[in-house]
């Protein structure tokens, strides 16, 4: 098989197209973030979330939803999130739906809300690192083994519904 071999120029405006359409929705994120969209009281019990990670989230564990694989509804949910759940120390994570519906735009929105507001919510020198891939977008905010990791995720379900998620994992040490 003959391999094709692209001239420079073309390699180049590829690269340029990637990082173009990586970089858009981070602008997108700056732009909104300057609008304020952040609901009141997401700080609060953002890191309401945060610091029962300390503890495997035993804080905010409430009724069993289905006790026998570990999965508590949490007492604590963050703005804007439905179906808030706190799973097993064996997987040791918080996990809240912040989106779910049909409309690809209202997800974008979502999903950038939510990131301004967890970036809002942290010191500055957390990392961050962006992705976005055939199977949606996802930030990954961290700092350190001792704290906790936050992912803020959007999707696309098998039933052609768009999810947003903000899931935190409770510190590895």
């Amino acid at each position: 098989m003959k391999r094709v071999r692209l001239p420079y120029a073309a390699v180049f405006i590829r690269a340029t197209i990637l990082v173009f359409a990586v970089a858009v929705p981070l602008s997108a994120c700056v732009t909104r973030a300057e609008e304020g969209v952040q609901e009141p009281g997401f700080c609060r019990q953002f890191n309401d979330v945060l610091e029962a990670a300390k503890e495997d989230f035993r804080a905010i564990e409430g009724r069993p939803k289905h006790e026998g694989l570990g999965i508590w509804y949490a007492t604590v949910s963050i703005p804007g999130g439905t179906d808030c759940l706190v799973y097993a120390p064996s997987l040791r994570m918080y996990a809240c739906n912040l989106y779910m519906s049909d409309s690809e735009s209202e997800a974008e929105a979502a999903y950038d809300d939510a990131v301004v507001s967890v970036r809002h919510c942290l010191p500055t020198d957390w990392r961050v690192r962006q992705r976005v891939d055939a199977l949606g977008r996802h930030t990954k905010v961290w700092r350190n083994p001792e704290t906790p990791v936050v992912h803020v995720t959007s999707s696309i379900s098998d039933a052609a519904a768009y999810l947003v998620d903000v899931w935190v994992e409770a510190p590895t040490n």
